[in-house]
């Protein structure tokens, strides 16, 4: 079920009404079943392999803290480790790795053919795998006690608001809120409403807007010219934030008005003045996991300059193939971990230029920005030749194609529209800001009843024209 679904329209008040009518006992049973609906309603199937997870995790995470030897605690942790990342590569990555494997055959004499397995990708694997072994690690490693409540757990692990694109919660931050009894709380309401209109202008405004053009000229780039593709590609920087942080900011709404609250997955990545900064401020969760789960246990930045970047080197090559199995999305993320290794050994020297705090802090934004959707060619391409196709277009076909017809006057009007939009909702202060520091208006009432009408036409324009948009991270 998505987000932008006339289901999902109906799903959620029946869920909301009945989590504040029933006694606080029932509602972790209520949201776990409605959660399990959320999945099970675009295919039930996927339903068994997430109980899957769960029951197993949970089992092994007791089954750890139990035992009392460190030698059966570490082969009952390597055990899991093996059934929940093999679970994850049979089901996302094992095309991928066999046709690797047979193309580099190829290459020394071989005269192999393609291998595929029609295997359906469940959608949020990466998500709810991630989350759960974060779980399991912290118990092996004795930073926290399991939870006794299989209910309580499985609904950590599924629950619908962060279920299928994250953010990827830590169990310390969720369980302890399914616990809660919360009351309904009107400032709950208006501040879950308030980031659920903000997520949706994002997602229905922005990014279903440019996704119009992105999808037309990155789904023909043989016949497209280099302006059409190089607009695309700033384009899909602006899509891809607006999909995902919209997504994040629907869910931490949805979430809110029951009184849970969700961690923050962006924070302006936009604004950063180094990639380093970027990756601090874009998919948080991510970025923590990797941090604390194999950044830090390779050594981090302890072991001296050459492991330190090794390190970081590593993660953004993890980080690349967790997006996507497929060469584009390793080389993605191979790029972005070469250009933070040049970054840290440029930086001492970079910060020895004379120049003013307020000229350094532009320059790093524009490089950083730059950088970032220049690289996110690689991100967005079907495929490694087409990404290579896109640089090759820029600099040899840039006025020498199709695609610029797609900017008629009304699309081009709607574009500016949209930009213009996003640096309003960007900076719209929170409900919680207008109550405790008094910066309520009637100007900013206004803005978010029209904020609702602009997401509505859209969402009107966009189900008539192109039917319901998915997320771009649905696929991860």
């Amino acid at each position: 079920m998505s987000f932008t679904s006339i289901s999902f329209i109906v799903f959620l008040p029946v869920v909301i009404t009945l989590y504040f009518v029933l006694p606080n006992k029932a509602r972790p049973v209520l949201l776990l079943i409605a959660s399990y609906f959320f999945y099970a309603f675009a295919d039930f199937k996927l339903v068994f392999l997430i109980l899957f997870t769960t029951a197993f995790s949970y089992m092994m995470a007791r089954s750890i803290e139990k035992n009392k030897s460190k030698g059966i605690r570490k082969l009952l942790f390597i055990l899991y480790l093996v059934v929940a990342l093999g679970t994850l590569f049979v089901f996302k990555y094992l095309n991928f790795a066999v046709n690797s494997v047979i193309s580099i055959a190829n290459l020394l004499g071989s005269s192999l053919d393609p291998f595929f397995i029609n295997i359906i990708l469940p959608v949020g694997i990466s998500f709810y795998t991630f989350q759960t072994i974060s779980y399991v690690t912290d118990i092996y490693l004795g930073k926290k006690q399991c939870e006794p409540n299989f209910i309580i757990f499985a609904l950590f692990v599924s629950y619908f608001p962060q279920l299928v694109a994250g953010p990827i919660e830590k169990s310390e931050n969720l369980i302890p809120q399914f616990k809660e009894k919360h009351h309904f709380n009107s400032m709950d309401l208006r501040y879950g409403l308030q980031k659920m209109a903000i997520g949706y202008v994002k997602k229905i405004v922005v990014a279903d807007c440019m996704a119009i053009f992105v999808n037309n000229v990155f789904g023909d780039v043989a016949n497209s010219s280099g302006l059409s593709l190089l607009i695309a590609t700033f384009m899909f920087g602006i899509q891809i934030y607006c999909d995902f942080s919209g997504y994040s900011d629907i869910a931490k709404g949805v979430s809110r008005i029951m009184g849970i609250k969700l961690m923050d997955n962006f924070d302006k990545p936009y604004y950063s003045s180094s990639l380093k900064e970027f990756w601090n401020r874009w998919h948080i969760s991510l970025n923590d996991f990797f941090t604390e789960y194999v950044y830090i246990p390779l050594g981090g930045n302890k072991k001296g300059a050459f492991r330190k970047y090794l390190n970081i080197f590593i993660v953004f090559l993890l980080s690349g193939l967790w997006h996507g199995a497929a060469l584009h999305f390793v080389v993605w993320g191979v790029i972005h971990g070469l250009l933070r290794i040049i970054e840290g050994l440029l930086s001492p020297h970079l910060s020895k230029i004379s120049l003013n705090e307020k000229a350094k802090k532009v320059i790093g934004v524009v490089t950083t920005f730059l950088l970032v959707n220049i690289v996110w060619v690689f991100f967005r391409a079907n495929t490694m030749s087409d990404a290579l196709l896109v640089f090759s277009k820029i600099f040899t076909s840039f006025l020498d194609g199709s695609g610029m017809e797609y900017f008629t006057i009304e699309t081009t009007m709607h574009i500016a529209f949209s930009i213009i939009l996003l640096i309003v909702v960007e900076y719209l202060p929170t409900f919680e800001a207008i109550v405790f520091e008094k910066k309520a208006t009637s100007l900013l009432t206004v803005t978010y009843a029209t904020l609702c009408i602009a997401v509505i036409i859209a969402w009107i324009f966009t189900v008539s024209t192109v039917g319901e948009s998915s997320f771009i991270y649905f696929q991860f």
